[in-house]
Order: structure tokens, then C-alpha cells, then sequence
């Protein structure tokens, strides 16, 4: 929320799709994790009309490459990063939904991804920890390895190379 007051905010609840803009950069998404929240009042906000729809296969779909074409070939306004799309011409896309099974997979993969970028941001704050870590320590006494210095007048800049035509 960019604004500490929130009365001109509008209520979106759990389940709710939300579409911002620029709508082609994948601003939208479902609202998962509150009974309800609030969001600017700029937003477009869009309640399901059938409950049997899997929303999170629906909101990785309206998310995908392929959905952020669609959108930008639908888009209307002058400014880009203002460009919208109008609600009848949105509510007139029709997108695939393939069987269950499909979307099974494909949310299992999907989850696989979720669970490894967890990992990644674990492990590289640990390196980050490790480098503060090494930072800190201002003399060997005090450091639990061996830590050589060196200064970076060690380095210097590389030759600026002119690519000509294939020759390097």
C-alpha cells in the first residue's frame, strides 16, 4: 500500500482477481492471502462467478508469456506504462482450460520452481552472511580461517578491444 491512508482504497477479497497496469507486464494476479485487502482504488477488481475453477492454475495462466501477448495486443491509451485494457474487451478473452490432469502437472511443476527459488534466497543469504562474515573480521586472530588480504591496486582495467566486422 503506498499511502498511509487508505479510505479512498478499495476492498478486494480472497479470490479476487486484481489487474493493474500495465496489464502486459503481468500486473495482476488473485488475491490469496487475506480474507480481504486493500488496494488503490486504480485497480480493476474481478470476482469469479462460478467457485469450481482452480485459481491457482487461473492465476499462473492470466500471468503466463503467452496471456501478457494477448493483453498487448488489446490494449488501448496513448501513455505505455498507462495503457489499459477496456473491461468489455477483457472479459471477451477467452483462454484455454485444459483437463485437470494437465493442470496438475503443470501446478506441480510450478510448485517445484516455488519451492527452489526458496532454496536459492536461503543459500545466497548465507553467502551474503558469509561475506559479512569476512568483512568483520579485521585481523586473522579473530577469524575462524585463514584470510589473506589484498588490495584492489592488485587489478587493473582491461584493454578496450574494437570488434571490426568477425575479427576480434
Amino acid at each position: 500500500i503506498a499511502s498511509s491512508d487508505i479510505s479512498a482504497y478499495r476492498k478486494v477479497y480472497k479470490n479476487e482477481l486484481v489487474v493493474g497496469f500495465p496489464i502486459d507486464e503481468g500486473v495482476l494476479g488473485f488475491q490469496f492471502k487475506y480474507p480481504f485487502a486493500a488496494v488503490s482504488p486504480a485497480y480493476k477488481i474481478w470476482r469469479l462467478k462460478c467457485t469450481d475453477i482452480d485459481v491457482d492454475f487461473l492465476d499462473l495462466l492470466l500471468r503466463s508469456p503467452m496471456m501478457r501477448e494477448v493483453y498487448k495486443s488489446k490494449m488501448e491509451g496513448a501513455v505505455d506504462r498507462r495503457r489499459s485494457i477496456a473491461p468489455d474487451i477483457f472479459l471477451g478473452i477467452e483462454i484455454p482450460i485444459p483437463p485437470l490432469d494437465f493442470r496438475k502437472a503443470v501446478m506441480k511443476k510450478h510448485n517445484q520452481i516455488n519451492r527452489a527459488a526458496v532454496l536459492i534466497k536461503a543459500l545466497e543469504f548465507e553467502i551474503d552472511e558469509t561475506f559479512k562474515d569476512l568483512w568483520r573480521s579485521n585481523s586473522e586472530d579473530e577469524a575462524d580461517i585463514e584470510i589473506a588480504r589484498m588490495r584492489l591496486s592488485e587489478i587493473e582495467e582491461a584493454p578496450k578491444l574494437l570488434i571490426r566486422g568477425d575479427a576480434l
